[in-house]
């Protein structure tokens, strides 16, 4: 697949000691996000270039998602209990900031803003104007 990690289709690749364990394709983009057995993310370009990046995480990614729209989102759940937020930078392709959550404060977090989207909703449906803020 790239320098970093082989393609698992040779025997000679089997002997190496770090393995792709999740795999996401994001279409809109035209990019690849794994994670590797050595505690990484990678994405690359989809095409016959390298990886463009490799995000370092500290432990397993047991999980991996993304968003479908710009601000490029990539969240990675690792066997800490940990999720983490990776935003590309606007400037730089190549360039991923992180912010960590522990889980449960990701889920008392999202749940918050879609109470916030769900008040949105019944109020354009009733035609009141709304002003919310999205907590931090």
């Amino acid at each position: 697949v790239s320098d970093f990690i082989g393609t698992f289709q040779s025997e000679e690749e089997q002997t190496l000691k770090y393995h792709l364990q999740l795999l996401c394709f994001c279409p809109e983009f035209n990019q690849v996000v794994a994670s590797s057995s050595r505690r990484q993310l990678f994405v690359w370009k989809y095409n016959t270039s390298g990886c463009i990046t490799a995000l370092k995480c500290k432990h397993a990614v047991e999980s991996l998602t993304y968003t479908q729209k710009v601000p490029i989102l990539i969240f990675s759940g690792g066997s800490d209990g940990m999720l983490n937020k990776w935003e590309r930078l606007q400037t730089n392709t190549f360039m991923y900031s992180k912010e960590s959550f522990l889980y449960s404060e990701a889920q008392a977090k999202l749940a918050a803003m879609l109470k916030i989207k769900n008040k949105r909703t019944e109020s354009d449906a009733s035609g009141h104007s709304h002003h919310a803020a999205i907590p931090a």
